[in-house]
């Protein structure tokens, strides 16, 4: 599924930069009055059809590396190019959202008038390029979140644990630390484990290492994004008594002695539960294959039962030959989902 997307985002980049260069290099526009305006006369907009010009280059040489196999192990290349096309586009379309803005409004403190009202039409057709340009972005942008989606979890688990750990506060009452509850002590634990998995299934990614066990990878995502939510809920549960407390136990809040030490435990909640978060979109997109089985046999069971007895006769999904396709069509789909995960 992930390979899928990627290629296809890299295949829309392609006509997207193409028509950001097309309405950039054909923008032109006659004017009585002030002459004639193109393109070349910007700085800017002869920045962005170079920088599109790499981009539809970039984004078919990665399309052709992934169909032939060639290059295509390297993910950690393809990850720094999706970066820095990614920061030379947003540079472009900086500088030419600048240049729209000037052209529409002006700036009576450096004496520059507003162009707009004079060429309409090429401010049209640039803003339209921007359009391109900004949607061919967002397919880099996207690129980007789905070559790091398991990197970024050992940063965040890195931080729970170091956050977690140099936690403590000095008080009248004593010393703290997460040394003393044993629910951070679990979180430091599984976060432990989760940065250690993620690295070993990036190691894996790129050396081909298990790979191709797509299942190996869905069932660990499970079980870590379970202990993650176990280790979770046991710190929630810690910050919220140390915040309220508990009369009916006789258990008083302590946030207030202990400001610091309660600041520092939610901030290492947060990152956490922004770890989690990666687990629980890996096992989404992990599961995307399985989720189609029971989808399938819910359609083929709800469609073969489905009968009914009237005055004017017995109706059943027999009688309708479009009913019968949809259940030989599901019971394709349940069979090559189950040979694809098996």
């Amino acid at each position: 599924m992930l390979k899928f997307i990627d290629c296809f985002l890299r295949i829309s980049v392609i006509p997207l930069s193409v028509a950001t260069i097309w309405l950039t290099v054909t923008n032109q526009q006659d004017n009585t009055t002030f002459g004639k305006l193109k393109f070349s006369n910007l700085l800017g907009l002869k920045y962005m059809v170079c920088i599109s010009a790499i981009c539809a280059g970039y984004a078919f040489v990665a399309v052709v590396s992934s169909c032939i196999k060639f290059l295509v192990t390297k993910a950690w290349l393809f990850f720094l190019s999706d970066q820095i096309v990614a920061y030379l586009m947003v540079t472009s379309g900086a500088a030419v959202m600048e240049i729209i803005y000037l052209a529409y409004n002006g700036d009576q403190k450096v004496t520059w008038s507003e162009s707009c009202s004079s060429y309409g039409k090429f401010c049209y057709r640039m803003k339209l390029a921007l359009i391109f340009h900004a949607l061919a972005l967002v397919c880099f942008i996207v690129l980007a979140v789905i070559s790091a989606y398991r990197i970024s979890v050992i940063p965040l688990s890195v931080a729970t644990i170091w956050l977690t750990v140099t936690n403590q506060q000095d008080n009248t009452i004593g010393n703290l630390k997460f040394s003393n509850l044993l629910g951070l002590k679990y979180m430091v634990c599984i976060s432990a484990i989760c940065a250690g998995y993620a690295f070993v299934a990036v190691v894996s990614s790129c050396i081909k290492f298990l790979v191709t066990k797509a299942w190996l990878f869905f069932l660990s995502d499970q079980i870590i994004a379970y202990l993650m939510v176990t280790s979770g809920a046991a710190v929630m549960e810690i910050i919220y008594l140390a915040y309220n407390g508990d009369q009916k136990v006789t258990w008083s809040e302590s946030c207030s002695s202990y400001g610091k030490f309660c600041y520092r435990m939610k901030l290492a909640l947060i990152f956490h539960a922004l770890a989690l978060v990666c687990f629980i979109v890996l096992a989404v997109i992990s599961a995307y294959r399985i989720s189609v089985i029971p989808l399938s046999v819910a359609t083929i069971w709800l469609t073969v039962t489905n009968q009914q007895d009237n005055t004017i006769g017995n109706l059943k999904f027999s009688n309708l030959l479009r009913l019968k396709y949809m259940v030989c069509i599901s019971a394709i789909c349940a069979g090559y989902a189950f040979v694809a995960v098996v």
